[in-house]
């Protein structure tokens, strides 16, 4: 799974997230109620090896479309 870095205003990058896509198969995410989540794509805070800086965000349609609400800098974007 990916990681990218966030952006400030200015274009800088800085922290890193991680996107994945996830299914309530694979058991990797729970709501707030401990269900399986919805199948997409998914971004948490985080740097690789370490855990994630709170719950992820999703689902979403596209990995594309994770990594525009992770990073509203995103220069490609």
């Amino acid at each position: 799974m990916p990681y990218y870095q966030f952006h400030d205003e200015s274009g800088e990058p800085w922290g890193s997230y991680e996107v994945f896509w996830d299914e309530p198969d694979q058991g990797r995410n729970f709501d707030s109620d401990g269900e399986p989540v919805e199948a997409g794509w998914y971004w948490a805070a985080g740097h690789p090896g370490c855990l994630w800086d709170g719950e992820p965000s999703g689902p979403f349609a596209s990995e594309h479309a994770a990594r525009l609400d992770a990073d509203e800098y995103l220069p490609e974007g």
